[in-house]
């Protein structure tokens, strides 16, 4: 597979991968896709990445930007994928609509070895401040993190109800979906807008219904159905934090 961006940038993927075909049942004898062997080659030169956009939800992220390269050799099998190479982005931007400001001058690189992904050097920057990463992920079953997180006056969040810009060092352990976050934060500055914050507060949320062709979507792409009697839990409850915040 050849993708070549309106820029001149080139994705490249070749290879194997085991796909599951819907209404067909895996013939006895066979290894199961999420086991079969992955061979994949990726390649990537200067490759724009804001087409990735329409992927994703538009609540979430309403902009993306950035140069993609890297060389990617990919092997294990799809439950438990081993990666090797460099990967590296640059002029990257990302708008998050909820906090209201675009990060941009985002560099990433990083150096993938088996299931360990090194951060050599990561940077954000917000308003007039930065944020800089540095650390390790394992992509296992569950993803550990391990990562130092430095911030100097980086402006978290720039809404019309609030502001705020932070600094501090923080320390990102646990597991994706349950970090464990430890430091200390300085509040540069904060701004609250009362009469923003009252105007643009919730005042209910409409309940939603899932089909069982949706729970059946859920099991297929994500290997999860949610219980019927499961209350989402927030975020922040399965978030560790020890922060010191002056």
């Amino acid at each position: 597979v050849e993708v070549r961006d309106p820029t001149g940038g080139l994705l490249t993927i070749g290879g194997s991968m085991p796909v599951e075909v819907l209404g067909v049942a895996e013939p006895a004898g066979t290894t199961a896709v999420g086991r079969a062997g992955l061979d994949l080659e990726v390649r990537a030169s200067s490759f724009d990445v804001s087409a990735a956009v329409v992927f994703l939800d538009a609540e979430l992220v309403d902009a993306l930007e950035g140069q993609l390269d890297g060389s990617l050799s990919v092997s294990g099998t799809l439950e438990q994928p081993l990666m090797e190479g460099p990967v590296e982005l640059s002029e990257g931007l990302i708008r998050i609509p909820e906090l209201g400001i675009p990060y941009d001058q985002i560099h990433l690189a990083a150096v993938a070895e088996g299931t360990r992904v090194d951060i050599d050097a990561a940077s954000i920057r917000a308003g007039s401040g930065t944020m800089t990463v540095s650390g390790a992920a394992r992509l296992e079953e569950l993803v550990r993190l391990d990562l130092a997180v430095a911030m100097e006056e980086f402006q978290a969040v720039r809404t019309e109800a609030y502001r705020a810009a932070v600094s501090g060092d923080l320390h990102v352990g646990g597991e994706l979906d349950a970090p464990v976050v430890e430091g200390e934060v300085f509040v540069e500055s904060m701004d609250v807008y009362l009469g923003e914050l009252a105007a643009t507060a919730p005042t209910g949320l409409e309940e939603i219904e899932l089909t069982e062709e949706d729970l059946e979507t859920l099991r297929r792409r994500f290997g999860y159905v949610p219980d019927a009697d499961e209350e989402e839990a927030p975020f922040s409850s399965v978030v560790t934090a020890d922060i010191a915040v002056e």
